[in-house]
């Protein structure tokens, strides 16, 4: 961005490094203005932890399931094992 960076970003721009920002490390211009722009602007701060609890949430969901699905294939397994 170089001497982009200066500028302010508007709430759209900044939901979109949000956004950016859990898909992939910022650059440092964008993690200034994104911190530029949630410094002064609640709506935005807001936004910023929602999305962190539903990235929160959609992991442990994630850790969650895959834990299910390898108990129940152990479960499947030590079922198998009985049968025969």
């Amino acid at each position: 961005m170089g001497n982009e960076a200066l500028k302010k970003v508007n709430c759209k721009q900044a939901a979109i490094l949000m956004n950016l920002s859990r898909d992939r490390a910022l650059s440092t211009d964008e993690t200034d203005l994104l911190k530029q722009h949630l410094y002064v602007c609640i709506n935005c701060q807001r936004l910023d932890k929602q999305l962190n609890f539903l990235s929160q949430l959609a992991k442990k969901y994630a850790l969650g399931a895959a834990m299910r699905t390898t108990a129940a294939i152990k479960a499947d397994s030590e079922t198998d094992g009985d049968k025969t």
